[in-house]
């Protein structure tokens, strides 16, 4: 398959063109897999802060709202 042998490197025949194949194959689809879920729960991560965020405000306006009318009407 062509692959050309360096000279030994820390005692063992080191072949660059198979070496290189495998981390360019194997690596950048992994790589892509990994940044991919990395995004979604990322994005899933804002959105639920952001609903909780929102939901929150919602029940502390309300509170304060119900507060103080029940405190004018004493």
């Amino acid at each position: 398959m062509g692959v050309i042998n360096s000279p030994l490197v820390e005692g063992r025949v080191f072949s660059e063109e198979v070496n290189k194949k495998e981390v360019t194959v194997n690596g950048a689809n992994s790589n892509k897999k990994s940044v991919r879920i990395t995004i979604i729960l990322h994005t899933l991560f804002a959105i639920i802060s952001l609903l909780l965020y929102i939901v929150s405000y919602t029940v502390l306006c309300d509170l304060k709202i119900t507060f103080l009318y029940f405190r004018r009407a004493v």
